[in-house]
């Protein structure tokens, strides 16, 4: 019998909890067994306790689970983003990160974290920002008109954040950024541990960009040390040194480069053989 003492952080229906139980749902449905799941960024965290969530249950098992730049634990190295969630206080986020939707759109007076503050925290990779447009030019005097609408694709993900459900942002920097529930084995989701080692047959593999910025080095590694129970011949971790930090403009890069590993050097299986996949988009505080 488990005799940890967890802690249950976060509304089940707004905070990071919720986010677990509807990645859970959604990995039962689609057949977990038959599933590959890459997850990036801040995704990685609810998307391996669903996974172990499952494991747990005695249900069928990921056949892969991909985890890229994400805060497993994000207390090894920590990058500014890191100290400034942990130390800031929850007032000072209230104050200064959330305001309530104005009247006349839909849920007004709902207290929301901007998307346009988003802006701020993406100057933070300026080259990112910037690398689109200058590749759109590029292509408009070749007149090369795919890569032109590709260009305009990447910058697309820099222009349009989503508000977050403020309830969402504040739990969720308790659970990964200050408590650190997952790896210190004390999160509970809807009532029951979340515990990674009961992971078993799931095949692991974690990328981190080595000059990452945002997600420190070896946090995302951390999750191997969480899956114990994963045998060695099962789990892989990689440091791409070519790659800028992980971020949403090089999404279409970090798919291929995990899809390509798990399918081979992972799980086995040929590209062409890969029945299904889940690819669990990044959703920022």
């Amino acid at each position: 019998m488990d005799r940890c003492q967890g802690h249950s952080y976060g509304s089940r229906h707004t905070g990071p909890q919720h986010h677990v139980l509807t990645l859970e749902s959604f990995m039962s449905r689609l057949g977990p067994g038959e599933l590959d799941v890459l997850a990036i960024c801040q995704s990685t965290v609810p998307a391996l306790a669903a996974a172990a969530r499952l494991a747990a249950s005695g249900a069928s098992e990921l056949r892969t689970l991909v985890l890229m730049g994400g805060p497993i634990d994000a207390r090894n190295h920590p990058t500014a983003l890191d100290r400034a969630a942990r130390w800031l206080s929850r007032e000072w986020f209230a104050q200064r990160c959330t305001g309530r939707v104005p009247i006349g759109y839909p849920g007004a007076g709902r207290r929301v974290y901007p998307g346009f503050l988003q802006f701020s925290a993406q100057a933070g990779d300026p080259s990112g920002q910037v690398g689109p447009f200058l590749e759109a030019m590029c292509h408009v005097s070749r007149g090369d008109t795919g890569g032109i609408v590709a260009s305009v694709a990447k910058a697309a993900d820099y222009s349009v954040p989503l508000d977050l459900p403020a309830e969402f942002m504040e739990s969720t920097i308790d659970v990964v950024f200050r408590r650190f529930l997952l790896p210190r084995g004390n999160w509970r989701v809807d009532g029951a541990l979340v515990r990674p080692n009961c992971l078993r047959k799931t095949r692991l593999l974690t990328v981190e960009g080595a000059d990452d910025a945002i997600t420190g080095a070896q946090q995302t590694h951390a999750a191997h040390s969480l899956c114990t129970q994963i045998p060695s011949s099962n789990r892989e971790s990689i440091t791409h040194f070519s790659m800028r930090p992980l971020r949403p403009i090089q999404g279409q890069l970090l798919v291929r480069t995990g899809l390509s590993y798990a399918a081979t050097a992972v799980s086995g299986l040929a590209p062409d053989r890969r029945s299904r996949l889940a690819i669990l988009s990044r959703e920022q505080p």
